[in-house]
């Protein structure tokens, strides 16, 4: 079975398996990520939440939000590499990762979503450990639920300040 296909079950929908989807793709190497995936003809699905509770910002590393045509969840955001689609959620929800992936049919998964502030850690201990465990155990067991003609790889990168 061709790796970049699915069969059915799982994603279900026989379309192609292709592209990535970074986690934290609206922060500081979330964006150059995704502008390098995008410079090399990747198609990009983005997840993300702002830590401070506010939407999305309109304009992000060069790009420029605009909301998503139809039926599309998300917004779109749109720079000189290119266009991706960017979903808002909290990867510390399942159903938010699991939607994230039927969304984005990756091949690759990179990821960057973590609470990595120092400052912030020390001031919220249960909140950073939450999202930054948590998130990636989810994250890692959606991969894990999914067919294996459809399971991306993970990236798994971190950083502190």
């Amino acid at each position: 079975m061709d790796k970049n296909t699915d069969s059915g079950g799982g994603l279900g929908t026989g379309a192609p398996v292709t592209g990535a989807l970074v986690t934290g793709a609206l922060g500081f190497a979330g964006l150059h990520l995704v502008r390098e995936l995008l410079a090399a003809g990747c198609r990009v699905t983005g997840l993300g939440r702002q830590f401070d509770g506010s939407a999305p910002p309109p304009r992000a590393g060069g790009f420029v939000r605009a909301e998503s045509p139809g039926e599309t969840p998300g917004f779109r955001y749109e720079g000189p590499a290119g266009a991706f689609l960017y979903l808002e959620g909290r990867i510390e929800d399942p159903a938010t990762v699991t939607a994230a992936l039927d969304a984005a049919r990756p091949a690759t998964v990179y990821h960057l979503a973590a609470q990595s502030s120092a400052a912030a850690s020390f001031g919220a201990p249960r909140e950073t450990i939450v999202a930054n465990l948590l998130g990636t155990l989810n994250l890692l067991e959606a991969v894990r639920a999914l067919p294996p003609a459809v399971r991306p790889r993970v990236v798994a990168v971190g950083s502190a300040e």
